[in-house]
């Protein structure tokens, strides 16, 4: 039976980098010099701590990809241990990570998407979008900005958009750095961008109970929603699903969306993610 591997999605977007080009080389830099410096994070979990410690993939193919790991950290140049009945002392390194759960990630500059595999007691979707936030920024240049978003369950949106009624509605959203949209997105998406607005967040409600908010084909409700997918959440909504009378209260804040692929002996794993973060985030491109 082939194996099946889960990843996560992060939505990595430079901006002040005009040149598409300019840009997918920026963003490869930029991920290979965070994973070659082996920051160390330290999360909620006493003693845990996550580190991303290393990286593969030259220009000649476009993407890169490696290994984060999520372990042990101990402070202090020595720690305390028991070992065959007896306590001693032993030099600890502060500098490492101990008892590593290691996930694979792969990074595509052209989609701009780090994808991070689900493992057992390894790095959290949330630790990972704190470490790139708290790290990236410090390879950024005088005139760069950087934005992650950790992308969100899709199945919270269709339920919106296929609702009977949509009474309120809680997004918040960024522009995209040229993602592939529907009408209303990619017109809402220009908006944006045309207004110089890097991050909305839009609240409505609406005015009676029997029609509900109108979402399609307007550019704020039904295109905001849709933009929410990959670069931002829905905060709140409240919802009357077709067939049914009661409201209902959803959100995806506290859901990732994620990917999964099954391994084939026959591909190398890397190509086989590769080309289906192509064909989800840049179908054309293929």
């Amino acid at each position: 039976m082939a194996k099946k591997s889960t990843f996560f999605i992060l939505n990595v977007k430079l901006q002040n980098v005009e040149n598409n080009d300019e840009r997918s080389s920026r963003y490869r830099e930029l991920i290979s010099e965070l994973s070659n410096d082996r920051h160390i994070l330290k999360v909620r979990a006493k003693n845990a701590a996550v580190i991303m410690y290393a990286s593969y993939g030259d220009s000649s193919i476009p993407y890169i990809y490696g290994r984060i790991a999520k372990g042990i950290q101990l402070d202090g140049q020595e720690i305390e241990v028991i070992k065959d009945g007896n306590q001693s002392t032993e030099i600890n390194d502060p500098n490492s990570v101990k008892l590593p759960n290691v996930a694979r990630y792969i990074f595509v500059p052209l989609a701009h998407r780090l994808c991070v595999e689900k493992v057992a007691n390894g790095p959290l979707p949330n630790e990972v979008e704190k470490y790139l936030k708290d790290f990236l920024v410090r390879y950024l240049k005088k005139d760069e900005k950087i934005e992650v978003i950790l992308e969100k369950d899709e199945q919270t949106i269709d339920r919106i958009l296929k609702a009977k009624t949509v009474l309120e509605i809680n997004y918040k959203i960024s522009y995209t750095n040229e993602d592939i949209g529907s009408a209303m997105d990619t017109l809402f998406d220009k908006e944006l961008k045309d207004s110089k607005i890097g991050q909305i967040e839009v609240k409505a409600k609406a005015d009676n109970d029997v029609d509900g908010l109108k979402i399609n084909g307007t550019p704020i409700l039904e295109g905001g929603i849709k933009l929410a997918e990959s670069n931002g959440e829905i905060k709140r909504a409240v919802i009357i699903p077709k067939g049914k009378t009661k409201k209902e209260t959803i959100s995806n804040e506290k859901k990732p969306k994620t990917i999964e692929i099954e391994e084939n002996d026959n591909i190398p794993f890397w190509e086989q993610l590769y080309k289906k973060i192509m064909n989800k985030y840049r179908p054309n491109a293929n």
